[in-house]
């Protein structure tokens, strides 16, 4: 009898599943690759067309000396509560511009994980942002409901002839009033259009993005284009109302 014949069905069986499973995550791990270099690529040449600047390495969320990562941004990410959420908070694929005011724009990819163990989730999505230095918005978040329900002290800021949105929505901000007045019923029916946006202002500082959305790079001039509006509609109202 062969030493094939006398081993272990069930070790075998073990051994046969165990490189089937090696093998999976080996093509796994190299089709991501691919497709993570393939919207690197993509993005730097979108990049060349919006007029931006493009660094497609990732770095670590903290790395505030990094040659990647510009001054005003490095202060945004220790400002801005929904840049801090979860661990491993990553930055990559970065277009940045400056504007001929002294403004500043970006848009990155940035993940960060939740959890831990089997239970670890990674969440991936496209962050927009402006730094204004000529206005001030008031300060305030905005995000689905459930998701950022302690970032301040507060009750949630509601709307009472618009129950659909503060379903969907949770506000909270330093001042009530300045901030539900910058809420116009334009302005909710902007963020009604798509789900989950996320938003935050910390005066200068306006970021944004869909939460857990990853725009494909095709796609990145038209949200884009969505998120200016949608700023410029909140400057708008914070003017009429000063």
């Amino acid at each position: 009898m062969t030493r094939m014949q006398e081993a272990d069905p069930n070790l075998l069986l073990i051994v046969i599943f165990g490189a089937i499973a090696l093998i999976v995550v080996i093509v796994a791990v190299r089709l991501s690759r691919r497709q993570a270099a393939a919207r690197t690529e993509a993005l730097r040449r979108q990049s060349l067309l919006m007029g931006y600047s493009f660094a497609g390495k990732a770095v670590k969320a903290n790395e505030s000396d990094s040659s990647l990562i510009d001054p005003l941004l490095a202060a945004a990410l220790q400002k801005l509560r929904m840049l801090r959420k979860g661990s491993s908070r990553k930055i990559g694929n970065l277009l940045a511009k400056s504007d001929d005011r002294g403004g500043a724009h970006w848009i990155f990819d940035y993940s960060y994980a939740t959890g831990a163990g089997n239970s670890r989730h990674t969440v991936r999505q496209t962050v927009m942002g402006s730094y204004f230095p000529d206005y001030e918005l008031p300060r305030f978040t905005l995000g689905p409901e459930g998701l950022i329900a302690r970032l301040f002290d507060g009750a949630d800021i509601d709307f009472d002839q618009d129950p659909e949105f503060s379903k969907r929505y949770l506000l909270k901000g330093d001042d009530v009033q300045p901030v539900k007045r910058l809420f116009s019923p334009y302005v909710r029916s902007m963020l009604m259009e798509k789900k989950n946006w996320v938003i935050e202002s910390t005066g200068h500082y306006v970021f944004g993005c869909r939460q857990g959305h990853l725009v494909d790079p095709e796609e990145l001039l038209q949200a884009q284009g969505e998120f200016r509006r949608l700023v410029d509609a909140l400057n708008a109202e914070s003017n009429r109302a000063s």
